[in-house]
């Protein structure tokens, strides 16, 4: 072999085990399905001798159910009311500089 054939070599045995070392971490990254996953389990307790009344709150008449939902819709109102107000302010706030970027000093007025 020449010298520039073993230079070649080298480099390309580099090459081959730079490659080598990429592929095995990118694999490594990968969850293997051998794993086991367990699920989010709760550690509560569970409920023993809960009476009807306590486990849910179930409206009487349709008037509770519809007084329930306007007021829901009054306060999701205000509380995009509050963000509408918010906005408007800023976007006046930047109408104010640029038209007063418009109006400039001149010393010579007067």
């Amino acid at each position: 072999m020449t010298r520039l054939q073993k230079i070649f070599f080298g480099i390309g045995i580099v090459i081959v085990i730079g490659l080598s070392v990429f592929v095995f971490r990118q694999m490594s990254n990968q969850p293997s399905p051998s794993k086991n996953i367990t699920p989010n389990v709760s550690t509560q307790e569970p409920v023993k001798n809960m009476k009807p009344s306590d486990a849910v709150l179930v409206p009487s008449t349709p008037d509770t159910v519809t007084d329930d939902i306007l007021k829901e819709i009054d306060t999701d109102n205000s509380a995009l009311n509050e963000e509408e107000l918010g906005a408007t302010s800023a976007i006046e706030a930047e109408g104010s500089v640029v038209s007063d970027f418009g109006t400039t000093y001149d010393a010579n007025q007067n």
